[in-house]
């Protein structure tokens, strides 16, 4: 089966109602586009999108999750996950006041028919650090961040369990691996088709899969300009599509 999915980075500084106007555009986007996920960032307490997004998802037959803390979201399709799903935000660096709210890993689990496996969804949003080559303080935690997406997807990736990501990596897929040595590999490297996903500081956003899901292939990756799909955040919409076949392959 073919898994269309996307990952938009919101900007908690745009004001409620652009805020609220970019949850409308996202969530008819997904509806037109038949996106199974919409993964996201800049969802925290100063941000209106939460409240947006549960405003419109349940006529819409769609799901929002987000941990207690952390800006990350995950939007889903009611129908992905049958039964329990279980949702965890994994906090990795704690905010800094006056500069950032708590970064971790957003991970939503559950048994998705379409897969016939377990699905695990993740999303992050690295803290802005330059250079990942660079040292100091904020690359660590980046370092940590990537740490803990790695775990995560060795974790609950296991025999034809499934794990995706999508997140703001601040560090452009081309020039570096923005997972660290982390098990996973965006749809970007993956296909070597590389589309600035901000106009003016690179292509810092990403889709990318467990490295060892051998059932699954990415296809294709597109990013989604403001003459593709206006949004008023500062950065573009990636949209990505994969296939998983129905055997784990060796």
């Amino acid at each position: 089966m073919r898994l269309r999915v996307a990952h938009s980075s919101g900007q908690f500084s745009d004001s409620p109602q652009r805020q609220v106007d970019d949850a409308k555009r996202l969530t008819a986007a997904m509806l037109l586009r038949r996106w199974h996920w919409l993964t996201g960032t800049e969802g925290g307490p100063r941000s209106q999108l939460p409240v947006a997004f549960k405003d419109l998802d349940d006529p819409a037959g769609l799901k929002f999750r987000q941990g207690v803390t952390g800006d990350v979201w995950v939007l889903h399709r009611k129908d992905l996950f049958t039964g329990k799903v279980e949702t965890r935000f994994h906090k990795v660096v704690d905010g800094v006041a006056g500069q950032f709210g708590d970064r971790g890993v957003l991970r939503v689990t559950g048994q998705c028919p379409a897969t016939n496996s377990k699905l695990t969804i993740l999303v992050a949003h690295y803290v802005t650090s330059g250079q990942p080559n660079r040292l100091g303080t904020r690359s660590e935690w980046n370092q940590k961040i990537a740490d803990k997406v790695g775990a995560l997807g060795t974790k609950y990736g296991q025999g034809r369990a499934l794990v995706f990501y999508g997140g703001d990596q601040n560090t452009d897929d081309r020039k570096f691996d923005t997972f660290r040595g982390a098990p996973f590999t965006s749809l970007q490297d993956e296909l070597g088709r590389y589309e600035a996903t901000t106009p003016d500081h690179g292509r810092i956003d990403v889709i990318a899969s467990y490295d060892h899901d051998t059932r699954v292939k990415g296809l294709s990756v597109l990013v989604l300009d403001d003459s593709g799909l206006y949004l008023d955040t500062d950065h573009f919409l990636i949209e990505g599509e994969f296939n998983v076949s129905n055997r784990r392959t060796t």
